[in-house]
């Protein structure tokens, strides 16, 4: 009697590993997601990118039932926000194969972005097999083992070896590690499709070199079949660069803007300083210095009080000091009253931004990549608010220094220093450098830098360069003028003139409206054309 009881265990046993083996865990099903960390690896100081693939609706592609497998991906703790189509999937459950068609439109995200994928555009391909690996594209002999997933299901694995360990595992997909993959202690450098370097369409440095790492894989119904918490915690979670630092500077050259008389150039600094409390709030006085020349900056004045709430990702501004006619515009002006200035999480909270955008990753001058919002104001005119940095125009090439920021770190101001100027003069301050109370510079401009705080137009040469109406002459006194430029504001020369004479006079009639620099030699020269 013991031994029947003992056979009938021992075949019952024998049968439930057979149904363990045969039973197969579909990878293809509506709504099931795959949540990946993607992160630069330090090579820029990038915010991690939280990003998902998900299976959407059946399509029919040739006769066959496919469902879509859709990118999405946000900054922080945002909404997801759809990227694009990436793939076609189908499982045959009873071959045990799942078959995949890329997307064409997939390029344009970048993604897949993979020497196995790309061979096969637009074309059905075997993207995994768990009856014969060997007719993976990328499956070199390993032997099966069973994986532990997060719900104790045990689920037939294979090893793959290429450039890396990986192994592909039924109802997940493609992990890396072939062997303790189930320790949430490891890192999975890969996606369902393998490893990619840049896998989102949020905007990214060049310097950046994104790859996905997976950290939760959840079922239709719910049911979470991996996680890896440490991985998690680190994509949800959102990198903040602050504003407010005691020591941060703003450095500025501030020219005229409408050229009908010469005017000097004047150096204009913005600098954090001493801690002060008001109503029981903590702020820091930002102070305003300028200079002529190479002279000493002298104090202007306290132009505001500023105070950030860092987990808010919020900066809160009370205006001073009115005498300097600064901050002279009406979006800005709050009278004494605290106002929140910039908000990184809510930009409606900012009541001079009209509409912005989906925000990106900004490139500073060390190579971080900061949050940035685009934003249309009263203006119309592009641009956006940046992490540490602050108020910039030109929303998509401000982190290219050939683009001068014609904006302080509230906006735009029509006088900011208390040196003397003519009345016909209309002064804007261009931004040319931001840096770090270390010392650390995130903002760089030379092509701004460079141009010459001197009390005239004159070159040392002895030319100059002079405004009437809409006429620009150009005068030396001895000698041939040589070439003549007329640059525009990004950087991109518009006219060319090759003159012997000592004397010249072209006409900017037809110009667009904007900024442009006239050179001779080693003389410079603004004009405004409106």
């Amino acid at each position: 009697m013991a031994m029947k009881h003992f056979t009938l265990l021992f075949a019952c046993i024998l049968c439930t590993l057979q149904l363990m083996a045969d039973q197969y865990y579909p990878l293809v099903e509506q709504g099931k997601t795959w949540r990946y960390e993607y992160s630069d690896g330090g090579t820029s100081g990038g915010p991690y990118i939280d990003g998902m693939l998900r299976i959407d609706e059946a399509v029919t592609i040739n006769g066959k039932e496919y469902y879509v497998v859709r990118q999405y991906s946000r900054l922080g703790n945002t909404e997801f926000d759809e990227d694009g189509i990436v793939a076609y999937l189908r499982d045959d459950t009873e071959a045990k194969r799942v078959w995949c068609i890329v997307d064409p439109s997939a390029h344009l995200i970048r993604y897949p972005e993979r020497v196995t994928i790309l061979m096969y555009p637009e074309e059905e391909f075997l993207l995994y097999d768990f009856v014969k690996p060997d007719g993976v594209a990328f499956y070199q002999d390993g032997e099966p083992h069973m994986f532990t997933a997060k719900d104790g299901s045990q689920r037939n694995s294979f090893p793959l070896y290429g450039y890396m360990k990986y192994m592909i595992t039924e109802g997940i997909g493609f992990l890396g590690d072939a062997y303790s993959c189930d320790d949430e202690a490891v890192s999975m450098p890969g996606d369902l499709f393998g490893a990619v370097p840049l896998i989102s369409s949020v905007p990214v440095g060049d310097a950046a070199y994104y790859l996905p790492t997976l950290y939760e894989v959840i079922e239709p119904d719910g049911t979470v079949l991996y996680c890896n918490e440490r991985v998690k915690e680190r994509a949800t979670e959102e990198k903040y660069y602050p504003l407010v630092e005691q020591g941060k500077t703003w450095l500025y050259k501030c020219t005229d803007q409408v050229g009908y008389v010469e005017c000097p150039v004047i150096d204009v600094m913005l600098r954090i300083d001493e801690a002060v409390t008001i109503n029981g709030k903590d702020y820091y006085a930002l102070r305003q210095y300028s200079r002529e020349g190479n002279d000493d900056y002298e104090e202007d004045a306290v132009i505001a009080y500023l105070r950030e709430d860092t987990e808010a990702k919020q900066v809160w501004c009370i205006n001073h000091d009115a005498d300097l006619i600064y901050p002279q515009r009406m979006v800005f002006w709050h009278g004494d009253d605290e106002y929140i200035f910039y908000d990184f999480t809510n930009p409606d909270n900012m009541d001079y931004i009209d509409s912005y955008e989906k925000p990106h990753l900004f490139t500073a001058y060390d190579g971080s990549l900061r949050r940035s919002i685009p934003f249309y104001g009263d203006a119309a005119t592009a641009r956006m608010i940046t992490e540490g940095i602050g108020y910039l125009l030109d929303a998509d090439q401000c982190n290219d220094e050939r683009h001068g920021c014609s904006e302080d770190l509230f906006g735009e101001a029509p006088l900011i220093a208390s040196i003397p100027i003519p009345d016909a003069a209309y002064y804007i301050p261009h931004l040319y450098e931001v840096t770090e109370p270390d010392g650390t510079v995130i903002f760089n401009n030379n092509s701004v830098r460079a141009w010459a705080s001197v009390e005239t137009a004159k070159a040392t040469k002895g030319c100059e360069i002079t405004v009437e109406g809409h006429n620009v002459t150009v005068s030396t006194g001895a000698g041939s003028l040589g070439e003549i430029t007329v640059t525009g504001a990004d950087g991109v020369t518009v006219r060319r003139f090759r003159v012997d004479a000592s004397q010249f006079t072209f006409n900017i009639d037809g110009y667009m409206p904007g900024v442009y620099v006239v050179r001779c030699g080693d003389a410079i020269r603004k004009i405004a054309v409106r």
